[in-house]
């Protein structure tokens, strides 16, 4: 879960409860940033709790933000990702996708039917993760 992801759904609650840009909510997000940020998902699960967002008045997002947050604690473990040197944000999966995949995909002669296309990134998600000797190994009958 990214972070500009999960601090988004933090902004809307913040401007369905306290309206947006006023002192409190400010006040109220920037605490829930520092605690999602610091790994303390749990703790902003029990200030969303503490809200009483299932009010008809708010959207969706708002409404299920306490569930959302609960349900994704794993995947939101900012502190660690960072301190294990791995990306917060979703920039790096879709650049990825953007120069590997689509690239790759959309070049004269690959066919872009489904099953090549599956083939194709399977392959080149074993080459870029350095398995592919591995994998190509793996797909040799028995002798």
């Amino acid at each position: 879960m990214d972070w500009t992801h999960a601090s988004g759904w933090l902004g809307q609650v913040m401007d369905a409860v306290f309206g947006k840009e006023m002192p409190q909510g400010r006040e109220w997000i920037e605490g829930q940033l520092d605690l999602l940020w610091s790994g303390q998902v749990a703790e902003v699960v029990m200030a969303l709790e503490g809200l009483d967002l299932e009010q008809e008045r708010y959207p969706p997002q708002v409404y299920q933000a306490p569930g959302y947050f609960h349900s994704n604690q794993a995947r939101m473990r900012y502190d660690y990702f960072r301190e294990a040197g791995y990306p917060i944000g979703s920039g790096t999966v879709e650049s990825g996708a953007k120069n590997v995949v689509h690239h790759r995909m959309r070049r004269p002669g690959r066919g872009s039917q489904r099953d090549n296309a599956q083939a194709m990134l399977a392959g080149l998600s074993e080459l870029h993760s350095s398995r592919f000797d591995r994998a190509w190994q793996a797909t040799l009958p028995a002798t």
